[in-house]
């Protein structure tokens, strides 16, 4: 997950109309607890809802987890319960296991795990497999099945922990999940820096995102590249200790993130500073692209006590262009 991604197709997604009844389904307590404590960044999308926008290709492609698209393609098997569907997702980025290291991706030493929520038929996958003769992973009795249908046992893995939840990785991230759901670990309630940032988000939200200290510090340094070069740049971006990133069904148009800092004038700083940028960029005769230093030159930005917060609302037209372009790209 990346959160200048997840912030522009949050803009998106926001742009529709929503109802003002309308409410995400929250994410319950003991599916945040399945996640280990020491996730570098966390999400949640309420796929009920999302589903039923215009731009949900685009969310999918570029935001949720492919293993998504991989596990419904997974339930739609011949043989599988029609039935089955996922209505919401959480996803993290976890350390990667050592005995999985040498495969490296973009993530740098991370891995995703994801929790599916929804209705699940355990039996009917059990029956696919037995059927078809296909290899299974066995875990103190749990049985956790490849993701690519069977063919082999590599990638990613999917654990049904009961009808309702469904969790996938890689074999030793579901090792881990499995000693978490048996007590034998700590789980991500356990997290006094994330863990009340994730309530707090989780109360309302359609999408949400909370992103750990060194992630949020990478964030802050996307969005203030020129401050790169400096000496102190760096204890500057240590004052950042976490990000999140909200989607209120209720408000519209309206897109917020927050930086959240060590102190109310660390947040003042970084204010002024990204004000400052800003005010630089609009005023340049060469104009960049509608990318993320583009769709800020048109945010609101206020440091409220010890956190950054930054707001932006973009007509349709402004959206449709930014999906048409290259808009999703970093700095």
């Amino acid at each position: 997950m990346n959160l200048r991604v997840l912030f522009i197709s949050a803009i998106v997604i926001s742009s529709c109309v929503w109802s003002s009844v309308a409410r995400a389904g929250a994410l319950p307590t003991e599916v945040i607890g399945i996640f280990p404590p020491d996730v570098a960044e966390f999400a949640f999308a309420d796929l009920q809802q999302a589903r039923s926008l215009a731009w949900f290709p685009q969310l999918q492609k570029k935001v949720l987890p492919d293993q998504l698209r991989q596990f419904e393609l997974f339930l739609a098997s011949p043989g599988m319960d029609r039935d089955s569907r996922v209505e919401q997702l959480a996803w993290a980025l976890v350390p990667r296991s050592s005995a999985s290291q040498s495969s490296q991706d973009s993530t740098g030493g991370q891995e995703s795990l994801i929790v599916a929520l929804g209705q699940f038929s355990p039996d009917s996958t059990a029956a696919y497999f037995n059927a078809r003769q296909r290899p299974v992973v066995n875990v103190r009795d749990h049985s956790l099945y490849p993701l690519n249908g069977g063919s082999g046992i590599g990638g990613t893995l999917v654990w049904f922990v009961n009808s309702t939840v469904a969790v996938l990785g890689e074999p030793k991230e579901l090792e881990r999940v499995i000693r978490i759901s048996n007590n034998e670990e700590s789980n991500l309630l356990s997290n006094s820096s994330l863990a009340p940032l994730i309530s707090q988000a989780n109360a309302r939200s359609v999408i949400w995102g909370v992103l750990n200290t060194s992630s949020a510090n990478h964030e802050m340094q996307a969005l203030l590249p020129a401050l790169a070069g400096f000496s102190q740049s760096q204890q500057l971006f240590s004052k950042v200790r976490a990000f999140t990133l909200e989607i209120d069904a209720d408000l519209g148009t309206q897109s917020t993130f927050e930086a959240i800092c060590a102190s109310p004038d660390d947040a003042n700083t970084f204010a002024a500073l990204l004000q400052a940028a800003l005010l630089y960029q609009s005023s340049r005769p060469d104009p960049p692209k509608q990318d993320m230093t583009a769709l800020l030159s048109q945010a609101k930005v206020a440091a409220t006590a010890d956190r950054l917060n930054v707001t932006l609302a973009l007509s349709n037209d402004q959206v449709a262009d930014l999906l048409q372009s290259n808009g999703l790209s970093s700095h």
